[in-house]
């Protein structure tokens, strides 16, 4: 029988400054689970360490692949600047692209070792990191559980965009 496995979401860099989420990870590993932490890497924080073999730090490799959309994204939209239909249209493309573009290798990283052994549940941190693990949890058929790191009420969310997000958050 294989051992179970569980994905952990954390769409920031600066999980080496999160002790909860750091104890959580090795809590489930002493309780034999494999642990996977799909999370990003900075160079403003340093990447965090695991003593504990079970748990494995999923970094994307996608910053060169990104950095090319927004070369050629400015590109574009520098050579067409009267053109509000296409501007829209290529100011539309690219909210999904940047939204899409840092995910997309951690769900294809995540399938692979999903089909090898299957993920028990897909653990979402914070508000980003439960709609990353939405998509990644529905990809895969597993149960999505939310993790907060903090308390973020309805009236203290001022902007539009920060709004939306508790809007998805609370749905």
């Amino acid at each position: 029988m294989k051992e179970q496995r569980v994905a952990i979401v954390y769409p920031d860099a600066s999980l080496d400054t999160v002790p909860s989420l750091h104890a959580a990870a090795l809590l489930l590993s002493e309780h034999g689970y494999l642990v996977d932490v799909f999370t990003f890497e900075s160079a403003h924080y340093a990447t965090p360490v695991f003593d504990n073999g079970r748990v494995n730090l999923r970094l994307p490799r996608s910053d060169a692949f990104l950095n090319d959309l927004v070369r050629h994204y400015r590109s574009a939209r520098a050579l067409l600047p009267k053109l509000d239909v296409v501007s829209t249209w290529a100011n539309k493309s690219w909210g999904i692209t940047r939204r899409w573009v840092p995910i997309l290798p951690h769900l294809i990283r995540a399938w692979r070792l999903h089909r090898q052994n299957p993920y028990r549940c897909v653990i979402g941190v914070d508000p980003v990191g439960l709609l990353q693990g939405n998509y990644l949890a529905r990809l895969i058929r597993a149960p999505l559980v939310y993790y907060s790191l903090e308390l973020l009420l309805s009236h203290e969310r001022r902007k539009p965009a920060d709004q939306r997000l508790k809007k998805r958050e609370i749905s």
